[in-house]
């Protein structure tokens, strides 16, 4: 391994230990404070992209490209209404279970997007947000300038 791969090593693994010890401390204020800590949603889109990617791969692979690229981009749509659905009317994923009224508000706005602007308006710039964020990191993961996180063990034999 030349020095220059130790270097990018080291600093890999420094800042992968950084960013763990932010997000386990924002978990841990946002239990303490009964708050939002908003570098949990970082690690859950980090775990989101992986796997995303994940299943992106496979549909290709099966199905071919442009599935594969459908079903991606779809899905950060949906995501960015799920963020309208959080940020803007403030619910949670089990406000269908407590309260099933409100999959009736979600399919009139389904029905009625004239009548619903802004909540088009967001999830398509959310939307588009993430679908460019998706596509630069497809991109990045491509380049062979991109440094791809090998470890191995050698074992030197004095």
């Amino acid at each position: 391994m030349s020095n220059l791969e130790t270097i990018k090593l080291i600093l890999t693994v420094v800042s992968g230990v950084c960013w763990t010890i932010v997000y386990v401390e924002g978990i841990r204020v946002g239990f303490k404070d009964k708050s939002y800590a908003i570098p949990f949603y970082a690690l859950t889109l980090n775990i989101a992209w992986e796997l995303l990617i994940d299943v992106h791969d496979i549909v290709a692979e099966k199905l071919g490209q442009t599935v594969g690229w459908i079903l991606a981009l779809s899905s950060l749509l949906l995501t960015g209404f799920a963020i309208y659905l959080g940020r803007f009317l403030r619910w949670n994923s089990w406000d269908v279970l407590a309260r099933p009224s409100v999959v009736f508000d979600i399919v009139d706005g389904l029905l009625h997007p004239a009548s619903h602007s802004r909540t088009f308006a967001v999830t398509l710039i959310y939307g588009i947000i993430l679908g460019f964020g998706y596509i630069s990191l497809r991109v990045l993961q491509s380049s062979p300038v991109m440094p791809q996180a090998t470890f191995q063990v050698k074992h030197n034999h004095h």
